[in-house]
């Protein structure tokens, strides 16, 4: 009867050992769904960040240091999924494990079948000859029988703990793995996260720079057709008053029966006007070509 019970006893941890594995499974196949899922989606944002550096729009370039920063946490992210692989191939291994031990505790369990038979054989024999033997042969044979049975007992039960310890260490580091992956799949959520926020910031620092591009656009024409104007007023002041001080000149200079050919020195008078105005618009784009270039750098 003990034997029977501690087979019974075997074939309920393994009952409880084969559930709890299938809860596993399940587990680790929803999982391996999630993970899949995120992988395509984190693939498709990683190529479209990897482009983002070098792609021109209206002369605005993505910050370098940006660029690299991204790309380090893209980086983190591949060495995060390559951890979470070989955490579940640790995974599979230990499972695979485990199946070869219930397996083991299977054959030992009809090996303990097989021995309580062979018991219950040996003890049927035992009573035939004892009915037939006298009464100290009796107590001999009953006393033999005991131990025999008593230390076959104890290598069942011997093998049957020595089993449930490995399955038990089995349990806990599947265990630990389990929570391993966990944690690595929490790093990787956050890791997505901070490049998803990169990326909002430097869409945004991109729209600020193409604002800011055409305002200055706006205020350069407006500051071009102000100097413009104010150099065209400019040109006409300092030409009447070279024409006013010639004419002065020539009253206060020649004498009365000179004649002065009028029509020469005013051409003289437009032509430096010319050269002047000329003169000013070179200086002016200069500087604002100067000026243009150094806030590009």
């Amino acid at each position: 009867m003990k034997a029977e019970e501690a087979e019974k006893l075997a074939i309920d941890e393994t009952k409880y050992a084969q559930q709890h594995l299938d809860l596993l499974n399940e587990e680790i196949e929803a999982k391996t769904a999630a993970l899949d899922k995120i992988e395509e989606i984190e693939s498709v944002e990683y190529q479209e960040m990897r482009t983002w550096y070098g792609k021109k729009s209206d002369q605005v370039v993505v910050d370098h240091a940006d660029f690299d920063q991204i790309k380090q946490l893209a980086e983190n992210h591949e060495k995060l999924k390559t951890e979470l692989v070989h955490a579940n191939q640790e995974y599979r291994t230990l499972q695979e494990k485990y199946v070869d031990l219930e397996k083991e505790k299977d054959r030992y369990a009809d090996q303990n079948h097989k021995l309580g038979l062979e018991l219950h054989q040996h003890k049927t024999d035992v009573e035939r000859i004892v009915k037939e033997s006298t009464k100290i042969e009796r107590e001999e044979l009953f006393e033999k029988a005991n131990e025999l049975v008593e230390k076959n007992k104890k290598i069942a039960i011997k093998e049957i703990d020595k089993i449930r310890q490995e399955v038990n260490l089995l349990k806990s580091t599947i265990v630990e793995k389990d929570e391993e992956i966990e944690y690595l799949k929490v790093g990787f959520e956050v890791k997505k996260n901070q490049v998803h926020e990169k990326d909002q910031q430097i869409r945004k620092l991109s729209d600020e720079l193409e604002l800011l591009k055409q305002s200055f656009e706006k205020y350069k024409n407006h500051v071009k057709d102000q100097i413009e104007k104010a150099v065209k007023e400019t040109t006409k002041i300092v030409r009447k008053a070279m024409m006013k001080a010639n004419h002065e000149w020539i009253k206060t200079n020649l004498d009365s029966k000179a004649t002065v050919d009028h029509s020469f020195a005013e051409k003289e008078i437009e032509q430096r006007s010319d050269e002047i105005q000329m003169q000013l618009f070179q200086k002016e784009n200069q500087r604002q070509a100067d000026r243009d270039h150094g806030m590009d750098r």
